[in-house]
């Protein structure tokens, strides 16, 4: 598991959880989501992704990668929903992660922090 540091949470902006399997093109991803400043985790397998969960009162989003099959999105969305969180579907895997989550994901989860605020 790729974890915030405390100073990357306190940014106001929501929490995000990250599901995928590369652990380069995750780092890649993370990168874009702070830099953006959200305050983000990276997760490589349904234990480490229902824990992340787990360890936060609220969340923005869990941001689930092309390896995430319909029964674990299932699961991060039972888990996610009651502390508010929205499922966004991405592909960690892309070839350019930088570029997929810069014109793909961010968006997305810019809308939701938007919208959590108003």
């Amino acid at each position: 598991m790729l974890q915030s540091t405390p100073a990357e949470s306190d940014d106001g902006r929501g929490h995000v959880i990250v599901v995928g399997r590369a652990p380069e093109k995750m780092r890649e991803a993370l990168d874009v989501l702070r830099s953006a400043g959200f305050s983000a985790t990276g997760t490589f397998n349904r234990r480490e992704a229902l824990a992340a969960i787990a360890a936060h009162e609220q969340l923005l989003a869990v941001v689930a990668g092309g390896s995430v099959d319909e029964q674990l999105e299932a699961d991060l969305r039972a888990a996610s929903e009651p502390k508010g969180a929205q499922i966004v579907r991405a592909y960690v895997g892309h070839d350019n992660p930088t570029r997929h989550f810069q014109d793909r994901v961010l968006p997305v989860l810019e809308q939701l922090a938007a919208a959590s605020t108003s």
